[in-house]
């Protein structure tokens, strides 16, 4: 007989019942999603801050870096001093650094030497950030504050930088408005 319909009540409750648990399922299926992308992103902060700090742990572990950081240190005007530092690498940083004094190559070795070291942490942190490893929130400081008291001798490091081909050096240092509005003395 046409126009009559030979579907049975309960087969239409089942396929409305499946129907319902359809759209109930999708809607949990999102909630579950969502609440996993919430604590990925939240994992993945977690996870780059740890890199960051790991980075500056390292920078401070480096024996050639923390030396030199120490030496930048003992330049901060009186009652700023943080650190004991070797007055003869002070000096011999302030002296390269200012142009004031031509310093004997194995002295200046030992200076570059230990720029070298600091430099290698700026380009890993500048890359790091770059490829989404950490953020610069992270390791700005303390490295803030050494950037911050090495302003003064901005025209010679970039010079150096430049001649040793690590932008990312100078990418990184670029973040601090200290930097980028410093007037360098030499």
């Amino acid at each position: 007989m046409l126009g009559s319909d030979p579907t049975h009540p309960m087969q239409i409750a089942a396929w409305e019942a499946a129907i319902i648990g359809a759209i109930i399922s999708a809607v949990l299926g999102l909630v579950a999603l969502a609440l996993g992308l919430v604590r990925q992103h939240r994992e993945d902060r977690r996870q780059r801050a740890r890199m960051g700090y790991e980075l500056v742990d390292a920078l401070f572990d480096d024996d050639g870096a923390s030396e030199l950081l120490m030496a930048i240190d003992s330049t901060a005007p009186p009652g700023r001093h943080r650190k004991q530092s070797d007055d003869r690498l002070s000096a011999d940083f302030v002296a390269i650094l200012s142009g004031s004094e031509v310093l004997p190559s194995g002295r200046a070795q030992i200076v570059y030497g230990r720029l070298d070291s600091f430099f290698y942490y700026l380009d890993r942190f500048e890359h790091a950030i770059n490829a989404g490893l950490t953020d610069f929130t992270t390791v700005r400081m303390p490295v803030g504050y050494y950037i911050r008291l090495m302003t003064p001798f901005k025209a010679r490091i970039v010079s150096y930088v430049n001649e040793v081909d690590e932008p990312r050096v100078l990418a990184f240092l670029e973040r601090y408005p200290v930097w980028r509005g410093a007037k360098p003395l030499s």
